[in-house]
């Protein structure tokens, strides 16, 4: 069955990605966050409405991420052993920016972020990072407990932080590479998927070239 093109695919989308000198304290709370620090919102090429704002900010320390999911009307719900198939945040990002390349290399990586289903009492945000199928070369992939994520529930849904620190992103180098791929899957098990470059009906998963492009900036 033919599959439509997303708009979006003919296009190569860039947004700078700010500085922030002092890292968000990662407690859930979006009161830090100005909006300066959106991702810009690529839904509405689409015609369709993206249901959570995405923020990204960077330092000399690491990438962070905040996410304000909003219209959710149905319990929080996870699944660790397969995390994509239920609530959850993905990130990929290519330290190199390598949009010429159709595989993803050791400057490549992986993360995946629940709102629950960690601690001891399977209540608190966690997350990971994965290897990247059919990569010729992999990054190392780093401990769990180096990411800082933490999460708290609305009314309407829930607010998540994300710091990833420099030692989880191999090739981090924003003097000399300042421009980095990325793109990002938010999946919910009500409000359906939302995304930034292209959609799941393709494999962007392991294909840099499909991700889009943020650069750092200390604007």
């Amino acid at each position: 069955m033919p599959q439509r093109v997303p708009k979006r695919r003919y296009f190569n989308f860039a947004f700078p990605c700010r500085y922030r000198s002092r890292a968000p304290k990662i407690d859930g709370s979006l009161r830090d966050w100005q909006k300066r620090f959106l991702v810009p919102d690529l839904m509405t090429i689409e015609e369709r409405e993206a249901y959570a704002d995405i923020s990204m900010a960077w330092n000399e320390n690491g990438i962070y991420f905040a996410l304000n999911l909003k219209g959710k009307v149905n319990p929080l719900t996870v699944n660790p052993a397969e995390p994509p198939k239920a609530d959850c945040f993905e990130v990929w990002l290519d330290m190199r920016d390598a949009r010429n390349m159709h595989h993803a290399g050791r400057y490549c990586h992986h993360f995946q972020f629940l709102p629950i289903g960690g601690g001891g009492d399977a209540n608190e945000a966690t997350g990971q990072q994965i290897a990247i199928a059919r990569a010729p070369e992999r990054s190392n992939i780093c401990d769990p407990d180096v990411l800082e994520v933490a999460a708290k529930t609305t009314r309407q849904g829930y607010a998540m932080e994300v710091g990833i620190p420099a030692e989880a992103l191999t090739g981090f180098d924003p003097e000399e590479n300042p421009r980095l791929g990325f793109t990002y899957l938010l999946n919910d098990t009500h409000l359906g998927t939302q995304w930034w470059s292209v959609s799941t009906h393709f494999r962007f998963r392991s294909n840099p070239s499909m991700w889009g492009t943020t650069v750092l900036s200390r604007e």
